[in-house]
């Protein structure tokens, strides 16, 4: 498993707002600490190019949400100014799946 290619794959898909199969469907096995790696590549390249650190996310906070998706604790990220909404209006163009 290259977590560099999976990386970049992300990255572009995310960059583009496109749509991508969950990594876990393609890369059975991929393990929470690979992902968290994942994770921090693409960081990393952003805050090369300038998108500075903002914040922490956390999600899968309840038990049942973390069962459903195969994890037994809550699982975290970082978050970039570039994810930020500081709009009263949600806009719906280059969100993929949005939820609140």
């Amino acid at each position: 498993m290259n977590i560099h290619k999976i990386a970049d794959e992300l990255y572009h898909h995310q960059k583009k707002a496109l749509e991508l199969d969950r990594i876990t469907t393609r890369h059975i096995g991929i393990s929470l600490a690979e992902a968290y790696e994942i994770q921090k590549i693409n960081i990393e390249k952003n805050l090369h190019l300038g998108d500075p650190f903002v914040g922490w996310k956390m999600g899968l906070t309840s038990k049942a949400k973390q069962q459903s998706v195969g994890v037994d604790q809550p699982i975290y990220g970082r978050l970039l100014k570039s994810m930020m909404m500081n709009d009263r209006d949600l806009q719906m163009e280059g969100l993929i799946h949005p939820r609140v």
